[in-house]
Order: C-alpha cells, then structure tokens, then sequence
C-alpha cells in the first residue's frame, strides 16, 4: 500500500483490483485453490470447543443475520435473526449462532440454535468455529468467506 501523492516504490504490475484475475491465471477451474490462504488457529478455548459439541448429530450450520448497524447499507443487507428459524428445526442440522452481539430476543427466536457468541472473543476464535462448520449462511460480514452469501438487491461492489 502507498499512502496517495507518495512516491511509487519499485514494482513489477500495476492493475485495477478487479483486473487481477489475467495476471494472476484465475481460470474457472483454479477457483476454489487447493490451498486456502488462511488457516484458523489449531487451538480454541475450553469453553469454545464445548460449544461445538453441543448440537444434535448432524449438519452443522453456522448463521449470522445483521452486520455493523453504522454501515451505510446496514437496512437493505441485515435481516432478523427469524429468517433463520426454519433451519433451527431443519431434520439432521445443528444450528449455531456466529452473530456477535445477539440480543437476548433475537436468541429468543432460535430456542435450538447454540449460541457461539459469548466464545468468539477474536477472529482467530471466529475462524476456529466457522472452520468446523459445514456451512454457514450470511449477511455481507466478514464471516463471508467461503459461504452462502445473502446479498442485498443492490450489493456492495466486491459481492
């Protein structure tokens, strides 16, 4: 990174960002990467790895419904936690709560969710628990990568 009107250092390429697939020989076929580019920590808390256990025998889905509310697009990219509520009951899932500062009524409306987010003191805790899931289901958060994302109609640019 270059603070702007700094003078440029040496480089070999200067690309838009979303012309960086070509030089990079991004193909169809190299999109997921055979190895990821970060790695969760190998350890987690006590209380964390618990947690995990928690679920009934199944899929585990991990969910977050609301982004920053300070974000400029916060009410056309959040949802309530209620959406989430068929998957709560789904047969042979095991729901568990990734959204930080859940509220005791949002909790209220999963009763079968468990709620992860009193463990989840840091990324590296974050990314420990959604490395364990089989899925997770998410607004534009920064759980999203990789996932199902839930995108507004008008999306930020980079979705």
């Amino acid at each position: 990174m270059v603070a702007r009107g700094a003078e440029l250092p040496p480089f070999d390429l200067h690309a838009p960002l979303m012309s960086l697939l070509g030089p990079m020989a991004t193909r169809a076929d190299t999109i997921p990467a055979d190895t990821p580019y970060l790695s969760a920590p190998k350890r987690a808390g006590a209380e964390l790895k618990k947690a995990l256990e928690q679920a009934a025998a199944g899929k585990k889905i991990g969910i977050a419904w609301a982004g920053n509310p300070a974000h400029e697009n916060d009410r056309n990219r959040s949802c309530g936690a209620a959406r989430f509520a068929r998957l709560a009951v789904a047969p042979n899932v095991g729901l568990f709560n990734l959204q930080k500062d859940a509220s005791s009524a949002a909790l209220s409306q999963l009763p079968l969710a468990v709620d992860l987010a009193p463990h989840l003191d840091d990324f590296g805790a974050t990314a420990f628990a959604a490395e364990r899931m089989d899925l997770i289901v998410t607004v534009d958060t920064a759980l999203a990568h990789p996932v199902w994302l839930l995108l507004p109609c008008a999306p930020e640019w980079r979705w």
